[in-house]
């Protein structure tokens, strides 16, 4: 959430679909998997999630990028594995997925299917071409995300989602803390005009963190050290 001195986020292109998917050999759902299922993913949020709706799952790791782990996954002993759509979709590797997964069961990553344009700061032609590509309503969602795991301290190495809407003129910021094993979660969720983008993203992590946030986050930074 900190980009290095000099830097700058020019511009932020139009936002894929952001959801998880399920990609399964047999189930259509996560529900349908098969008691005691392998799952894999190299995310810690999904690992949260999916052990919250289903304790018995057991999750196996996985890493390398999207072709590569569809190959692990369809030659190994294993279920399901859990992708980001966005990923699958721009590759044309629609065919794998078994579900979308709704918000509801697994709130996105921050930011996730969205491409931010990084720029110098102080180069305002770079800066005013990436204006003329600059999503609006994708930036804002970004920036209400950014501010919730900016506030949050948080990172790739612990539990957090976070996902912006705009619906009917108004911005619904949901997110997410959990712990490793799935037993303890917070979701909580504010909504309020686009122009207080920022402003919201730091009011949901403050709820957050009175429902004991850090605490989550601090046994999960110290359980992943291990």
């Amino acid at each position: 959430t900190t980009l290095p001195d000099g830097l700058c986020i020019g511009a932020v292109l139009p936002r894929q679909r952001a959801n998880d998917v399920l990609i399964s050999k047999n189930a259509k759902t996560i529900s349908g998997l098969p008691e005691n299922a392998r799952v894999a993913t190299g995310s810690l949020r999904r690992k949260s999630q999916l052990l919250q709706l289903r304790p018995d799952i057991e999750v196996a790791d996985i890493r390398g990028n999207v072709p590569t782990r569809i190959d692990k996954f369809l030659s190994a002993d294993l279920d399901a594995m859990i992708l980001a759509y966005a990923g699958i979709h721009r590759l044309g590797l629609d065919e794998h997925i078994a579900q979308i997964i709704p918000e509801s069961e697994m709130i996105p990553a921050v930011g996730q299917a969205a491409i931010a344009v990084e720029v110098r700061d102080d180069d305002a032609g770079a800066q005013s071409v990436a204006h003329e590509i600059n999503d609006r309503e994708t930036e804002v969602c970004i920036t209400a995300e950014r501010a919730f795991l900016g506030a949050l301290e948080g990172g790739c190495q612990v539990p957090i989602g976070a996902h912006a809407a705009i619906v009917d003129g108004a911005i619904r910021l949901d997110g997410f803390v959990g712990s490793l094993d799935g037993t303890r979660a917070i979701r909580e969720a504010v909504s309020g005009p686009p122009e207080d983008a920022r402003s919201l993203g730091l009011a949901l992590a403050r709820t957050c963190l009175d429902r004991g946030a850090a605490d989550i986050l601090h046994s999960a930074r110290e359980e992943g050290s291990r």
